[in-house]
């Protein structure tokens, strides 16, 4: 009997040697870290300005030759709304469908470039198909290019959360700043380039120039109470 236990005592401390590494191996994960978990951040989100094609359509009645005052606050709504600065060229078409038509485009297209004229903006003719079956043929159709806003991704904006190695939240810092300023700015092509300085008003530069050579600068010691917003004089 004695012989027996000891053999099962054995057994079991051969088993129990077996299985250890099992358990270990149950307990712990398989992941190895071979590396730090330290990322570059990502540069700032900014948004993004693309040149965009639009259009508009002016409608005649069929035998109209002139524009209407509708149709004439209807093309400077477009205007604004395309950013068209005083300056810009625009391409204007005819698409015809008959000879009638084709005869009364030259003075309709002469009333529309005039009034593009009129807001600054010059124009050029171009040969123009339409697309679809609702074009009757008696319209003036006016080709642009504006620039539009391109927001960028922000996760949980406007696209999902995506987590990392680690289970953290993907982030882009500023992300939200950029896209309000997309949505905010009044001129999209602000964002591309910036506009020429105006003309500056040399005489109260020169005065500031004056009372600085002559020690006659606003203090500041005081705080920014004592400094006027706007100093009138009569010199």
């Amino acid at each position: 009997m004695k012989t027996n236990h000891r053999t099962l005592r054995q057994a079991a401390s051969v088993l129990a040697l077996c299985l250890a590494p099992l358990a270990m191996s149950a307990c712990t994960d398989h992941r190895l870290v071979t590396e730090a978990t330290w990322k570059q951040q990502e540069a700032p989100a900014q948004p993004q300005v693309q040149r965009v094609d639009v259009q508009h359509v002016v409608p005649f009645a069929a035998k109209d030759l002139e524009m209407t005052d509708v149709e004439r606050e209807a093309l400077a709504m477009f205007v604004r709304q395309s950013n068209l600065q005083p300056g810009s060229h625009v391409s204007v078409a005819a698409p015809t469908k008959t000879a009638t038509q084709a005869a009364r485009a030259r003075n309709r297209l002469a009333s529309v470039r005039n009034e593009l004229q009129r807001m600054g903006i010059s124009s050029s003719i171009v040969t123009a198909e339409a697309t679809t079956n609702q074009s009757t043929g008696d319209e003036i159709v006016v080709f642009a290019q504006t620039v539009a806003v391109l927001p960028p991704d922000c996760p949980g904006y406007n696209q999902p959360i995506s987590l990392d190695y680690e289970w953290r939240p993907n982030t882009r810092f500023g992300c939200a700043n950029a896209v309000n300023l997309g949505l905010m700015v009044a001129n999209p092509s602000d964002l591309a380039q910036g506009r020429p300085l105006a003309a500056a008003d040399a005489e109260p530069m020169a005065a500031g120039v004056a009372r600085y050579r002559t020690d006659q600068t606003y203090p500041t010691s005081e705080g920014l109470a004592s400094v006027p917003f706007r100093v009138t004089t009569n010199q």
